[in-house]
Order: structure tokens, then C-alpha cells, then sequence
């Protein structure tokens, strides 16, 4: 079978970190904290898609933070510098899985934009 439906932008984030973290963390982890990057992201690119209250970054963080889940890269333990090549770069990994990561790489200064609005590194 197939992982493609469940495999979006957060999924090849998480698995460029896999590659290339001293120390990954757990897949969920990573999952969840590229979920709220990609969340922000898409926000900023497509305004007109997902505007619900629940699909907004803000409201994803409160979400896994209520639940003990990590929300910053100090508490994923990753490296700041592979999180910034995984938006910028990520999609290499997977070429064949078209995501937003695809048609639209995220610039490295646009990368630290994202970590710090959603206060996942100190500003």
C-alpha cells in the first residue's frame, strides 16, 4: 500500500530531520511541531484555504501543548539549522509526493520567520 494521503509537507519535515538530526525525536513529535509551521505557512500563501479557528497554528500549539507535546525546538531537542534546511529543502527527499514544500520551497529567512512567529526559537 500507499502512505501518500498521510504523507504531506509535516511528514517530509519529520523525515528530513530523521536524516539529518543528531538526535532525532520521535516521528509524532516532529510531526506535530512541522504541523504548526506548515499551518502558518499555508496561511501566509493561501489566506483563502482552511480559515477555521482549529486549523490555525496558534490554536494547533495550544493543542499540543495542552497535551505535554513539544512546541519549540528546545523541547524536540532538534538543531534549529536542520529544521530551517527540512522547510527550505525537504522536499528533495521526496520528489515524487508533491507538497506546498514542492512548488514553493520556504526561503531560509522566511524558515526563522516562521520558528520565531510561532515561538518555536527566541526572538
Amino acid at each position: 500500500g500507499s502512505s501518500r494521503p498521510n504523507s504531506g509537507s509535516e511528514h517530509i519535515i519529520s523525515h528530513y530531520i530523521d536524516m539529518h538530526s543528531e538526535r532525532p525525536a520521535m516521528h509524532g513529535e516532529q510531526v506535530g511541531i512541522a504541523t504548526i509551521l506548515m499551518s502558518l505557512y499555508h496561511s501566509k500563501h493561501n489566506p483563502d484555504w482552511w480559515t477555521e479557528e482549529k486549523y490555525q497554528w496558534y490554536t494547533i500549539r495550544q493543542m499540543l501543548k495542552q497535551m505535554s507535546a513539544p512546541v519549540t525546538l528546545e523541547e524536540l531537542g532538534v538543531e534549529v539549522d536542520v529544521v530551517i534546511n527540512a522547510l527550505n529543502e525537504g522536499y528533495k527527499i521526496r520528489p515524487e509526493r508533491y507538497t506546498i514544500l514542492h512548488k514553493r520551497p520556504v526561503p531560509k529567512e522566511e524558515a526563522v520567520t516562521l520558528l520565531k512567529s510561532t515561538g518555536m526559537i527566541s526572538v
